[in-house]
């Protein structure tokens, strides 16, 4: 949670507030990561959940951009995920995905034969960054529009963290981010243009960002949240999971099909 807190305080105009029960980053942003609540590790019932999600429903209400409450289902004793849905559909929010929190060391071997197919550049400029909104526009099926827009002017990206865009060739391809926090490294933003997935470019860029962020840092242990799809990757450079986490949405969201936002299958 800290690190999404970097994240979404890197765009203009971002709320940071920080509840009993719920903190709320949020940029009301048209690209629906930097539009986010979380329930707080000190929850621990169906009650206090119950009234968190609604707090958060009510919050959303009030906003133009689309995002997701966040909900580590490994804080409640006893209660799974099918009771997880029940209680936040009586909240007027709905399930759309579930991501697996994953924890590991920066691979000892970085060797991959995609890296002599792709070399990767870091990202310095605001042309870097327009390119890197693009390939996760394409990813995530949102417009290039939004995609730009979500990258555009940051510091963040181009200086404060360890951000690589991926080359097939003259093609870029996918992306990679770490940010450090605290004492570990934070690998997000991980995208791959959908027509050459499961080419191995991902795991290619992924390595890359790891080995730059740990060089310089001498930071070894890395955290990460990994979509479905994701997480063979993930499991294939030596990560495990360490817990799921439930993505919350209003239903509006998923009728009106907003980008980025999806129903979980």
């Amino acid at each position: 949670m800290s690190a999404w807190k970097t994240v979404v305080h890197d765009r203009p105009g971002a709320e940071i507030t920080e509840h009993a029960d719920l903190y709320i980053y949020w940029a009301d942003s048209e690209f629906p990561l930097w539009n986010s609540i979380f329930v707080r590790p000190e929850v621990k019932d169906a009650a206090t959940l119950r009234d968190s999600l609604a707090i958060a429903n009510a919050y959303m209400s009030t906003k133009t951009g689309s995002g997701s409450v966040y909900v580590c289902g490994d804080m409640f004793s006893g209660i799974g995920a099918s009771e997880l849905d029940d209680l936040s559909v009586s909240t007027g929010m709905v399930r759309h995905s579930v991501l697996t929190g994953m924890i590991g060391s920066v691979p000892q071997t970085l060797s991959t034969p995609r890296l002599m197919e792709i070399h990767c550049r870091r990202v310095a400029d605001e042309c870097d960054l327009a390119l890197y909104g693009h390939i996760h526009a394409q990813a995530y099926s949102m417009t290039d529009a939004v995609g730009r827009s979500a990258f555009a002017g940051s510091r963040l990206w181009t200086d404060g963290a360890f951000v690589f865009i991926g080359y097939h060739g003259d093609a870029a391809v996918s992306t990679a981010a770490v940010l450090v926090n605290k004492n570990t490294l934070y690998l997000t933003l991980v995208a791959t243009l959908p027509q050459v997935w499961g080419k191995g470019f991902a795991t290619a860029t992924v390595r890359h960002a790891l080995k730059e962020a740990s060089h310089s840092t001498g930071i070894k242990e890395v955290v990460l949240h990994s979509t479905r799809t994701g997480c063979a990757l993930y499991r294939r450079l030596g990560f495990r999971r360490t817990t799921h986490i439930h993505l919350y949405t209003r239903p509006r969201e998923l009728a009106l099909g907003t980008p980025g936002v999806k129903r979980c299958s």
